[in-house]
Parts: structure tokens; C-alpha cells; sequence
């Protein structure tokens, strides 16, 4: 994967519009901490890897907002648009953290602070990330840079301001959960990831908002109502065997939609269901081991169980999934 690849999780390259288009549809300050010896340096180091990319592709002058006690902030958005993007961050990487440590996990935030890449409007985005511009909603998480970049969608004077503000939470949400779990010990970056499990992880925390009435692994209005219109069409959940093994499902036009839905549906049942907690434990950090696909039936069988029973319990699940 080239460092200037569109986002790509699980070695898969996902179709940004029809993600937020869906979602958008259904949805109708805290302390620095001290430098540590050699810490800083790899946190300088990432932001002149930043700063190099963004002078070949003619973009700048980039300006970097005070760090936060876990993230770290570059880019040609002002600095305002900088700050309220990570206190967001901060606040997502507390709630993440209590959700999965309340339910067993052992996760972790890193010794380093993380990057956010925060630019100015979609032009900059699109020449900083190699994606056309258009064809981008506003942000995406790259695993090899390790880097998440944004753009705000208000600029530019956008036709309706809140549908605007909406999309920069909705996407900074769920880029943001995209680098925690690569992060805090749930995913691996270099491992193999079914696209459905990480895409599935952060559209279970793309859900939080900056009120905090919602929260990591509440329901998410954006995807139930995907799931309801294929049920009034007949039209049934993908099996997992299938969903597991073809990330093809989440970009391709005809599919990518309700694959989506069921990837939500699939982490929210296994994190909310009785007893199946402990076996989502299991099974990532089996696949943690994983360099290539060649294991992913075996695993989840081995970990989650009959995938056919499971596709039964996933279909009634999606009738009436837990709130809490």
C-alpha cells in the first residue's frame, strides 16, 4: 500500500460516499502531559513525515494546534477546527476505553500521542490523500502512516450548515474509533482483518456524540434503518462464512449498503449478547495472529461457534437489537 493510498483497512479500499450517504440518512478540554525521552521525537518525526507529503503535493502552510494528552494535531485547518477535533478525540478514546474495559477487553491507549491530520477543505484533502476530488466525505484513517485525516465540511459556505457539522463528527467519529482499535491492542496493523470486523468496530463507536447522549456501542440510527428496508424487500442477512471472507461485499454498489448494516450488527450482537462477550475476546486475539485470510472460517468457527446457528441468532437479533 502506498503511503498515499486512500483509505484502506484490512487491505481493502472502501467507497467513502456511499458510507456517510447512508449514515447521514438514517441519523435524519483536557491536560497535556509531560515529554518522555525518545517519545517526542518519534511524534516530531511523524509530523515531518506530515509536513513532507504535504510539500510534494504542493499543500501548506500547515500549522500544528497544543497537543493533547493522547493526540496530536497538523495541517492547514485553522486552529480552532484543530482543537475541537481532538478534545473529540479525547473524549471518544475515554468512552471507547471504559466501553471495552467494563466488557473484559484488555485495551490500552499507546505511550505516543496519535496524529490527526486536520486540512482546511476537500481540495487540500484530495491532493494530500491522492483521492479525486468529490469523491471524498471527510476523512479517512491510513494503518501504514498510522495517521487519521480530516477535512471540514463546512468550508466553503456549505448549502445546509448541520447536515455539514454533522458529517465532520460522523466521520472524525468513526475514523477516530478506526485508530483506536489499531491502537489500544484490539487490531493489529499489519495483521489480517476481515473488513467487516474493523469497518463493524468503528460504526460501533461512529455513534457517539459530542454531548455524550450517545456513546460508544449505542444503537446506530444510521444503519437499522438499511436493515429494515431489506427485510420489507425479503431480502435476507448475508451468510458469515460469506461476509467473513469477502471484503468485496462492503464496496461493491450492490452490496455495500446492507453489508455495512450487517457488519454493525454483527460487532453490536457479539458485544450485547449473553455470553458472547467472551468469545469476541477470543476470537481477536486469535486473528491478531493472522498475516493472510486463510484462517478466517477456522477461526471463527473455532471462537464464535456454528456459523449457520449464528446466522439464525444474527437475523433475529437484527429484529430487536439491545439498547444497553
Amino acid at each position: 500500500m502506498r503511503e498515499n493510498d486512500p483509505k484502506r483497512v484490512g487491505g481493502s479500499l472502501l467507497d467513502r460516499r456511499g458510507w456517510l450517504a447512508a449514515v447521514l440518512a438514517g441519523w435524519a478540554t483536557t491536560a497535556g502531559r509531560a515529554e518522555e525521552p525518545g517519545r517526542k521525537s518519534e511524534e516530531e518525526r511523524d509530523l515531518e513525515g506530515v509536513r513532507a507529503r504535504a510539500r510534494a503535493v504542493g499543500l501548506g502552510p500547515l500549522r500544528s494546534g497544543p497537543p493533547t494528552a493522547h493526540y496530536q494535531s497538523i495541517g492547514d485547518a485553522p486552529l480552532s477546527f484543530q482543537t475541537r477535533a481532538l478534545e473529540l478525540c479525547e473524549s471518544l478514546a475515554r468512552d471507547y476505553l471504559k466501553h471495552f474495559q467494563d466488557k473484559g477487553f484488555t485495551v490500552a491507549l499507546p505511550d505516543r500521542r496519535l496524529t490527526v491530520v486536520a486540512l482546511a477543505d476537500p481540495r487540500g484533502f484530495a491532493r494530500f490523500t491522492g483521492e479525486e476530488e468529490g469523491s471524498v466525505v471527510a476523512g479517512i484513517y491510513e494503518p501504514k502512516t498510522n495517521r487519521l485525516i480530516i477535512f471540514d465540511n463546512r468550508a466553503g459556505g456549505a448549502a445546509d450548515p448541520r447536515l455539514a457539522e454533522r458529517a465532520n463528527t460522523i466521520a472524525l467519529m468513526h475514523e477516530a474509533t478506526h485508530q483506536l482499535t489499531f491502537n489500544t491492542g484490539l487490531l493489529v496493523r499489519d495483521g489480517d482483518v476481515p473488513l467487516c470486523l474493523s469497518e463493524g468496530l468503528a460504526m460501533y463507536g461512529e455513534v457517539r456524540r459530542p454531548n455524550g447522549q450517545a456513546k460508544v456501542g449505542d444503537l446506530n440510527f444510521g444503519w437499522l434503518p438499511v436493515l429494515a428496508a431489506a427485510r420489507r424487500k425479503g431480502a435476507g442477512l448475508f451468510p458469515l462464512r460469506q461476509l467473513l471472507t469477502e471484503d468485496a461485499l462492503l464496496k461493491q454498489e450492490a452490496t455495500q449498503h446492507l453489508a455495512r448494516a450487517q457488519s454493525w450488527l454483527l460487532v453490536h450482537f457479539l458485544m450485547k449478547a449473553p455470553g458472547r462477550p467472551p468469545q469476541f475476546r477470543a476470537y481477536l486475539e486469535a486473528i491478531r495472529q493472522r498475516r493472510d485470510d486463510a484462517a478466517r472460517i477456522e477461526d471463527a468457527r473455532t471462537h464464535l461457534g456454528d456459523l449457520e446457528k449464528l446466522d439464525r441468532e444474527l437475523a433475529q437479533y437484527a429484529l430487536r437489537p439491545a439498547r444497553r
